[in-house]
């Protein structure tokens, strides 16, 4: 089981996420959230083991969208589909409607 510690995640702005709902299409969670007047819609899904997909879709906005991944001496690693990656924070930058995908994987002992 991976799962993210309490600091990381998605971020965009300085506002807070808002849980909006959730609903299971063909099995695969999908959630929708806020941070302020930002939808945020989610997928989660694991395309092979040891492998968690995250696919964000971020409403046009303002602000930058920021992703905290993983601590260095973590058991997993992350690549993203977009962004500037300075040590475990990724940035991007593209204003319109964005589609940002995490992979976040077991790394090998």
């Amino acid at each position: 089981v991976m799962l993210l510690s309490p600091g990381e995640g998605i971020r965009v702005g300085h506002a807070t996420a808002s849980f909006r709902g959730y609903k299971l299409v063909d099995g695969v969670p999908h959630f929708e959230f806020s941070f302020g007047r930002t939808l945020v819609k989610l997928a989660i899904d694991s395309p092979k083991p040891g492998e968690i997909r995250q696919t964000f879709v971020v409403a046009k906005r303002s602000e930058p969208v920021r992703f905290i991944g993983p601590a260095a001496n973590s058991s997993v690693s992350a690549a993203s589909s977009m962004g500037t990656w300075s040590g475990r924070l990724l940035q991007v930058n593209a204003k319109g409607e964005t589609r940002l995908v995490i992979n976040l994987r077991k790394k090998k002992p």
